[in-house]
């Protein structure tokens, strides 16, 4: 930069820096400063949406993200930040639509996927499965999307579903602790204490803090009338 000032790429590499060391507000400037020599740097822009984003600014991200679009209207990453930002100010329909429109825009966008998935299964709507079925298309062995479709079978209380899913995942990662766990939950609620037991103990093997997982054998214990063991 001393030898050239006038490089707006050289502002963005520099923003990188300060951001990395939590500089946030050099970084701002120096995203700024990229674009006002380079007004239509997308990449400054977008660095700066996500920048305000993270500060929990969202009028001003989202103000940068709509120059963004002004520029490249099918710039699936804007709408993606668009739908982040609307998620977080909770205004769900308005995230849902920017997401959709993300994945009419890039229909291998992962992420975007998930995250309308998660905002349906918030809400208990079956419309999250055929969204995480997408991510799963594009990542069949995904364990979050895996997790997050038996998830919303076991808070439908569809069992089935629930331990179909929790089973694939074990057989990609068999220390997966969320699955042990949950396994052990849903046999706790239908009084299989025995085996809701070996799914906490197996959930503990996996993580040795695993708080609820001991709290859950507790219960097993009580269940059983092993009240030294509970």
């Amino acid at each position: 930069l001393d030898l050239d000032s006038t490089k707006a790429k050289y502002y963005l590499t520099l923003s990188d820096i300060y951001f990395v060391t939590n500089k946030t507000s050099k970084t701002k400037t120096a995203l700024e400063r990229s674009v006002a020599l380079d007004p239509q740097n997308i990449d400054a822009m977008m660095k700066l949406a996500e920048l305000f984003f993270y500060v929990k600014k969202y009028p001003e991200s989202i103000e940068y993200i709509n120059k963004v679009l002004k520029i490249d209207q099918y710039n699936s990453k804007a709408y993606f930040m668009k739908g982040m930002n609307y998620k977080e100010a909770g205004d769900t329909a308005s995230a849902i639509s920017s997401m959709e429109t993300a994945v009419e825009q890039d229909q291998q966008y992962y992420s975007a996927y998930m995250q309308i998935g998660l905002m349906y299964a918030a809400q208990k709507n079956k419309l999250a499965m055929g969204y995480y079925n997408n991510a799963l298309r594009i990542q069949p062995n995904s364990i979050e999307a895996i997790y997050d479709k038996g998830k919303l079978f076991q808070d439908m209380e569809d069992w089935k579903g629930a331990v179909d899913m929790y089973k694939q995942i074990l057989t990609i990662d068999s220390n997966y602790r969320y699955a042990h766990y949950n396994l052990g939950v849903i046999d706790l609620l239908k009084e299989d204490y025995k085996n809701a037991l070996q799914h906490f103990d197996d959930a503990i093997q996996s993580d040795r803090g695993y708080v609820e997982a001991y709290y859950g054998r507790g219960t097993c214990y009580q269940a059983l009338n092993e009240i030294q063991k509970a």
